[in-house]
């Protein structure tokens, strides 16, 4: 339930997602078209993406 609540927030406050994490990547694949279709954008994550969220987990460690 949190997922869905996390993009509808996202669609109101203009947000882009990149899905990091496993499980938003496998509902983003699976309903993605209808997300965009609500009015939500997505996009993959970059290996910058990734860089920054291991170095803030890491250092909160």
């Amino acid at each position: 339930m949190y997922l869905r609540e996390a993009l509808t927030d996202s669609i109101r406050n203009n947000l882009t997602i990149v899905p990091l994490c496993p499980l938003f990547a496998k509902h983003l694949k699976k309903h993605g078209t209808a997300f965009l279709a609500d009015g939500g954008r997505f996009r993959r994550p970059t290996k910058a993406d990734i860089t920054l969220v291991t170095r803030a987990t890491q250092s909160n460690a």
